[in-house]
């Protein structure tokens, strides 16, 4: 018989699993009550294939218990490592003494480096060198590391305490965990391997305790031996050293002594020349120029020799530096005086322009010695045989001297070939040394990169002084009193006398440029008003005569700056680094530039000035600028020079100088709130009229008093003890509204230079439209003399053009480039501040799971985060602003494509540039779509009830965006609704009626309802006008007229062409029908007036009766008395008829 299959009974089947579950369960003695043994690998591996061949469990709860499972597995596999990591921990402090007691003995028999052999040849001393450098590298390699394990162990205490006690408080909720499974609600299969993976979390936690109690019980015998560790490596480090100077020293006089060597030996070429014959003479000379280029090739090498050792030593301390920079940041942030110490050391930096111009050179060097390698190499190669080029040289002698002249030219020859060769050795140790200082350059530049971005990162957020106290002023009225003591001023004196002599070319030109400026001032002043004549001239207006008036303006501006800049550079060069002499030069430099860009600024609003003449600035705006300027002025330089000096000086910083910062500070919070009020300041005029709406106006309290507020704040920032901080957000400050006044200023000189090339255009587009009038004129009248005073053609004057009167490519441009040329100086500005705002990457605002499953991270969103985000979402606002303009201007303009095409691709543009943005802060913010799918759940049955016509019209309009029914400017009619479409977005579609009202219809209408578009392929429209006359007239005579009359109209079309039908006979007329073309349905109405006029008046004219609807009335029973009335009456003519 054949097998029978049994059916698969689940039931049975699930119990047989649970069987085998149940038996792995006994062998490892588990228990339900007592102490329970942790099951191994393989047995938590059993458990989760059982899980995964239930077929009876959920798809969701198998998924939730192997997740429990691969838990316990992770927390199992971290036990064994603990544990041999505390057993070695155990073994290395048991042999820490004894290990200490071997290095003291060690360094008790270590004995001074032997001194090298000095009488060694200059290859072997080389070879030697080459391995004391490798073997100096090692054990620095070694200190470095021993050193990072005596970091870590010397933070070990408090590391191990915090991370002991995230361990017992893991632990501990985890034992609740555990003792409230059984409360909980859950399948068996889920409750079972959650009590696994919570015991063996209790188990690895425990093992983690474990080692890190033995950490700290080994922890002082640890830190024992790896300070004797660290003793023996920098005794290896200080040994090596040594030797590696012993021997620099000793191939440095060998090079000193080869370089004597080879000069003598030049000399000696030279001297046995003289007496030699021409052809072994010039062989002479040549050997001689050849051993004096290697002298010199040899002292070069010498120098990079001795370039490395200087490198190594630099890289040396600034490695040092960096090293301790950690612990005095952290020492720092406690609030700590160490923040003046850190700042000097930021200040004390190598210049990295500098490092960048020995890089760019030293290439060129190492470019420059290999091609001459090559020339020597090709020379080698050309004298390998010497007696080709000897008989060469010879033939050209007398027969009786080429014999005698063989030997000596012979000697020349080889000679020249041992320089040769050796001057490519010399050449091959002279290319790699500059190499090895090459890459050494190169390490300490980004070491000192890496250095600075650490401090720079850190500094902003350390208080570098201390809060003033009751007593601060009565110090800093000390400070001012000490910095002008006699001392000083006779210091200065002395300094000024030795800076003229140094720089005499700057003190004469200077003063001399000087005296010139204070002499032509007032004629300058006179040119400057003068500029102003031509301006709303059209035949006069030159735009170069606002360049030439902001160039007065600067000269006018100089005098203070000048001297200022004159002073400083006297002293400056004659006061040495550190002198009080060259910290006031220094000061006096940065007060010159303050004063600079306030004079500017003060001669350009002044009446008659650029601002008044040629710009066209209100004079109650710039009288709101001129006079805080003339407080600004005086305050900003005197404290600036404060400033400056005593930074430079390193001197009175928390005193007098934060002194000086405060007020100037405070002087720039009461110009921005004088100078710059949007309601009777400078900003006044931005907000007349028709733009006092929108979001400036409406928040204007609040941005302008941040605005306002914000110098006053850095002042007080500097009080508290954030000096350092408070002077580069200060000074980048005044940088960025330099910036955006500049930009401003351009803006308005380039829509200057826009008007008077428009109002140039305009008049010769007046002119050329006269001239043809006038020859017009002339035909007409049969005339060859010019006529003139028969046309009067008005021209246009000079006018200023406004950024709304610019059409729309050009202002698109121009908004471009502004927020491109703002954005390029903010960066330069604003960049050397990014490595501070690293910082806030350590801010943890919030936590969240990434990941699904067992890729689940814990992520962190921080206050870098934070800002990011909204730094993205400015660029998406700016972008989603500008970017489709720039698009269509560089693009889409260029391409073949209607303006409705062209509508559609910037609104797509914007929307795609709006959904990245948004994805993007989205991303940066940890909101994942698995956190947010809830939301867009119940998003989703709102959007059903109560948006559903939101996103209806949402989604029609991006329909229309793409099928494009219609377009920008296209006549529809919609519904009861027709007009001109003028603007298309996303919910709705502005159309303007013939009533010139805007009316906002729903995109979703154009979708469900009937359109019409009247313009969308062809614009051509066709009219109809009926027409009816009455009976027995001529129907050809009145075909034939309202042809004559369609065919005259200059509205209508030729192509198609008017057509005239007599369409039949209808109750009270003869009914014809006329058809003409237009070419819009602007043409329709006026089309229709004209043809009824002209048909009127021709039907009249040629006697054609217009038919009108009649009525016979037939009376069948009437009043004798109204009767005999209408009898008595005479009749009433006919209508048309005559007499």
């Amino acid at each position: 018989m054949p097998r029978q299959h049994r059916e698969f009974n689940p039931v049975r089947g699930r119990w047989r699993w649970w069987a085998l579950l149940g038996l792995v369960w006994c062998m490892n003695g588990l228990s339900a009550t007592g102490q329970q043994t942790l099951p191994s690998e393989s047995d938590i591996l059993a458990r989760i294939e059982v899980v995964q061949g239930d077929k009876a469990l959920v798809e969701a709860q198998r998924e939730a218990a192997i997740a429990q499972y691969r838990v316990a597995l992770e927390h199992l596999r971290e036990i064994g490592p603990l544990r041999d990591r505390a057993r070695e921990l155990e073994r290395e402090a048991a042999s820490a003494p004894q290990r200490v007691r071997e290095i003291e003995q060690r360094l008790d028999r270590q004995v001074l480096a032997s001194s090298p052999n000095g009488r060694a040849s200059y290859e072997d001393l080389t070879q030697q060198f080459a391995q004391a450098q490798t073997e100096l590298n090692t054990a620095r390699a070694s200190a470095e590391e021993v050193g990072r394990e005596a970091e870590d162990i010397g933070r070990a205490p408090l590391t191990l305490r915090d991370a002991a006690t995230q361990a017992r408080a893991a632990r501990q909720t985890a034992t609740e965990q555990l003792a409230n499974l059984a409360k909980a609600q859950q399948p068996v299969v889920i409750r079972q391997a959650q009590e696994i993976a919570l015991r063996t979390e209790i188990a690895a936690r425990d093992a983690e305790n474990d080692a890190l109690d033995t950490a700290l019980q080994t922890l002082e015998a640890r830190a024992s031996l790896v300070t004797a560790r660290r003793k023996l490596a920098d005794a290896e480090v200080e040994r090596v050293s040594d030797q590696v100077a012993q021997l620099q020293g000793l191939l440095s006089g060998q090079r000193h002594a080869i370089a004597e060597r080879v000069r003598e030996m030049a000399k000696q070429f030279t001297a046995e020349a003289a007496a030699q014959p021409p052809v072994i003479a010039d062989e002479a000379n040549a050997n001689a120029e050849l051993a004096t280029r290697l002298a010199s090739v040899i002292d070069e090498l010498d120098g990079a020799v001795e370039e490395q050792q200087q490198l190594r030593q630099r890289i040396d301390e600034v490695t040092e530096l960096r090293r301790t920079a950690a612990d005095q940041l952290e020492i720092a942030r406690l609030g700590g005086s160490l923040g003046q110490v850190l700042h000097r050391q930021r200040l004390q930096l190598p210049n990295l322009l500098q490092h960048r111009e020995d890089l760019r050179q030293r290439s060129e060097a190492i470019a420059l010695a290999r091609f001459a390698q090559l020339e020597l190499r090709t020379q080698l190669k050309e004298r390998e045989n010497l007696e080709p080029r000897m008989v060469a040289l010879i033939g050209a002698l007398p027969a009786a001297e080429q014999d005698a002249a063989r030997p000596g030219l012979r000697e020349q020859l080889g000679r020249g070939n041992a320089l040769l060769e050796r001057f490519d050795r010399t050449y091959t140790t002279y290319i790699a040394e500059l190499g090895a200082v090459d890459q050494l350059q190169r390490e300490l530049s980004n070491l000192v990169t890496d250095y600075a971005t650490l401090l720079e990162r850190n500094l902003v957020w350390i208080a570098d002084t201390q809060p003033p106290t009751w007593s601060w002023p009565f110090v800093v009225g000390g400070a001012a009193l000490s910095l002008v003591s006699p001392a000083h001023w006779i210091e200065l004196g002395a300094a000024f006398v030795r800076g003229c002599a140094e720089v005499p070319a700057v003190t004469v030109l200077g003063l001399f440029a000087l005296g010139l400026i204070i002499y032509y001032r007032k004629r300058m002043r006179e040119l400057l008003v003068g500029r102003a004549e031509g301006i709303g001239d059209i035949g006069r207006d030159r735009f170069s005569a606002t360049l030439e008036a902001l160039l007065i303006t600067l000269v006018l501006a100089l005098p203070l700056p000048l001297l200022l800049a004159i002073t400083g550079a006297i002293l400056s060069a004659g006061g040495s680094d550190g002198s009080f002499a060259g910290a006031l030069g220094s000061g006096l430099h940065a007060a010159a530039w303050i004063a600079l860009a306030l004079e500017v600024a003060r001669v350009m609003c002044r009446n008659g000035g650029v601002l008044d003449q040629h710009l066209r600035w209100r004079a109650d705006a710039r009288r709101s600028l001129t006079r805080p300027l003339r407080w600004l002025l005086p305050v900003s330089v005197a404290t600036t020079l404060f400033v400056e000096t005593t930074n430079a000086l390193g001197l009175y910083l928390d005193t007098l100088g934060r002194a000086a910062f405060v007020v100037n500070a405070v002087a720039l919070a009461l110009f921005v709130w004088r100078g710059l009020h949007p309601e009777r300041g400078a900003l006044a005029p931005y907000f007349i009229g028709a733009r006092r709406h929108g979001w400036q106006w409406n928040l204007r309290k609040l941005w302008f008093s941040g605005a306002a507020l914000f110098p006053a704040a850095l002042g007080v920032l500097a009080l508290a003890g954030y000096y350092y901080t408070a002077q580069q957000l200060l000074n980048r400050l005044c940088a960025t509204v330099i910036l955006i006044a500049l930009t401003v200023l351009g803006l308005q000189l380039l829509l200057r230079w826009l008007g008077i090339a428009e109002s140039r255009l305009a008049r010769q587009q007046a002119l050329a439209r006269r001239d043809a009038e006038m020859e017009a004129v002339a035909r007409k009248l049969g005339e060859q003399q010019e006529v003139q005073g028969e046309v009067t053609i008005e021209i246009p004057a000079a006018h200023n053009v406004d950024l709304g009167t610019v059409n729309a490519q050009v202002r698109a441009l121009l908004r471009i480039a502004l927020v491109l040329t703002l954005g390029a100086g903010f960066w330069w500005i604003w960049s050397d501040m990014l490595p501070a705002l690293g910082a806030l990457q350590d801010v943890v605002l919030w936590q969240y799971r990434s990941g699904v499953g067992d890729s689940q991270v814990i992520a962190s969103v921080t206050a870098a985060g934070v800002g990011l985000a909204l730094l993205v979402s400015v660029v998406t606002y700016l972008a989603a602003r500008n970017l489709p303009g720039l698009l269509e201007v560089v693009v889409l303009q260029r391409l073949e494509v209607d303006h409705g095409a062209r509508y559609a691709a910037n609104a797509v543009s914007r929307y795609l540039i709006v959904v990245v943005g948004t994805l993007l802060v989205v991303n940066i913010l940890g909101l994942e779509w698995n956190r947010l799918q809830w939301l867009i759940a119940a998003l989703g049955v709102g959007l059903g009830f109560g948006l559903q016509e939101v996103v209806a019209n949402f989604v029609s309009g991006l329909i229309i965006l793409f099928e494009r029914p219609f377009r920008i400017g296209d006549t529809v009619t919609v519904g009861a609704v027709s007009g001109t479409v003028t603007r298309i977005q996303i919910r709705a579609t502005t159309i303007t009626d013939w009533d010139r009202k805007e009316l906002i219809v729903p995109n979703k209408t154009f979708i469900t309802d009937q359109l019409v578009n009247w313009t969308l392929n062809d614009p051509v429209l066709r009219v109809v006008v009926p027409v009816g006359i009455a009976y027995g007239s001529d129907t050809e005579l009145a075909r034939r007229l309202l042809l004559e009359i369609a065919e005259a109209n200059p509205r209508a079309l030729k192509d198609p062409p008017p057509q005239v039908w007599f369409l039949g006979f209808g109750d009270s007329s003869l009914s014809f029908e006329m058809r003409v073309f237009v070419c819009g349905l602007t043409e329709l109405l006026p089309v229709t007036h004209e043809l009824h006029v002209a048909i009127d008046a021709a039907l009249r004219a040629h006697g054609v009766e217009i038919a009108f609807p009649q009525r016979d009335l037939h009376l069948r029973s009437l009043d004798p008395q109204v009767l005999e009335l209408l009898r008595s009456r005479p009749p009433v003519p006919a209508p048309g008829a005559s007499g």
